[in-house]
């Protein structure tokens, strides 16, 4: 029954895709030329990436808008990594090691959701040691001391065990909702990038050699009457991502885990799932995944900003939810969701190119969740009702 719903509501978001695309090649003719078709597929990448990460967070009955936040802080802190070290090697490195901070910032999450103590002391450690060492390193590198600023950078993680204590004993034995701690690690984090990063910016000229590298790495360049347009080889991670989620979604235990947290969460700890266990590798996931894509986006746009990601969370979620996701957990797909993203990357785009204002992007995104949410509750109130009416009830 449940994939019968899934498989009718892909079917269904398909068929709108195909319609719109139509109706807006009608209005505009643009709109079917190549270089509009790389740029739906460019942003495509980027939110599809974010909207794999958002499917597993529902599907296991949560609400996650920290992703584009740890982004931000992943590919910033990452770029200044790879200048402060005069990286001259493979860009995989920073792939690594923005993946590796979006997982940080992500176990952080999962910490006060799972309300693990060991989870809490670890990520508390981590967390005060970056922003502590980070502070420290920028004040002694202004000084012109660079060896005895990687020496304290070290040595102020040391900082970071005496909070770390009070918190995790702050958390342990808490389970709070996750919109509630994705909100305020999402302040959190835009603080820190705020207050410490300010509205600074590392432009193409300043970059790694390795990440100029990534930004001219493209399958392919055709030129048209407006110039060249190109293809990013950002669009194979995209794909490799949603192969991997398609994997561990429907032939893993793991993912039959996430399926069952989302529907029961009761019945799915009586049935022998690590609720705490599960709970801790969403959460870790989704931010690699966001640390993995704070890259591309870097890549794509061959800039680092911290401005820049935050405040698409409401377009990615809409997407997912579209694509056939429960908000309320239990249900959902890799199919569907890049079927959704297809459609709200579409209407954004066709928003402009019929010359209406993105003003009102926000208002039809607005109105898709309303409907994507609403008829799946009515549709759920009615089968309730009519098994009542069965039973004689």
């Amino acid at each position: 029954m449940l994939k019968r719903s899934l498989l009718k509501t892909e079917i269904l978001v398909g068929l709108v895709i195909v319609i719109l695309s139509m109706i807006i090649g009608i209005i505009n003719p643009a709109y079917f030329t190549i270089a509009n078709t790389f740029d739906l597929l460019r942003s495509g990448t980027e939110m599809g990436i974010f909207a794999l990460g958002v499917l597993i967070v529902i599907i296991s009955g949560g609400i996650d808008v920290s992703f584009t936040a740890i982004a931000v802080v992943s590919m910033y802190v990452t770029t200044k990594m790879m200048l402060w070290m005069n990286y001259q090697g493979p860009v995989i490195l920073m792939f690594l090691i923005g993946a590796l901070i979006g997982i940080v910032l992500g176990l952080f999450n999962a910490a006060f959701i799972s309300g693990s103590k060991w989870l809490a002391r670890i990520v508390t450690f981590l967390a005060i040691a970056i922003i502590v060492g980070y502070l420290i390193m920028q004040i002694l590198l202004a000084l012109n001391i660079p060896l005895l600023a990687v020496a304290l950078y070290s040595i102020s993680g040391v900082l970071g065990l005496i909070p770390a204590f009070f918190v995790a004993r702050m958390v342990h034995g808490f389970r709070l909702p996750t919109l509630i701690v994705t909100l305020g690690t999402q302040s959190l984090y835009r603080g820190f990038t705020l207050f410490f990063i300010g509205p600074y910016h590392i432009i193409d000229r300043d970059m790694p050699p390795g990440m100029k590298e990534y930004f001219n790495n493209y399958i392919v360049s055709i030129k048209t009457s407006e110039g060249t347009t190109s293809l990013h080889s950002a669009i194979f991670i995209f794909i490799f991502l949603a192969i991997l989620v398609y994997i561990l979604l429907k032939y893993t235990m793991l993912g039959r885990g996430i399926y069952a947290l989302g529907g029961a969460p009761e019945a799915a700890e009586r049935a022998g799932f690590n609720i705490t266990a599960i709970q801790i590798f969403i959460y870790a996931f989704v931010g690699f995944l966001a640390g993995v894509n704070g890259i591309v986006h870097t890549g794509l746009i061959q800039i680092a900003n911290p401005q820049t990601i935050v405040g698409t969370e409401l377009f990615v979620i809409a997407a997912v939810v579209l694509g056939g996701a429960s908000i309320t957990g239990g249900r959902g797909s890799v199919i569907g969701t890049i079927l959704g993203v297809a459609l709200v990357i579409i209407m954004n785009n066709s928003l402009i190119l019929m010359g209406v204002s993105s003003t009102y992007q926000r208002v039809v995104v607005g109105l898709i969740i309303i409907i994507g949410t609403g008829v799946p509750a009515y549709q759920a109130l009615r089968s309730e009702r009519r098994l009542k009416v069965i039973s004689g009830e």
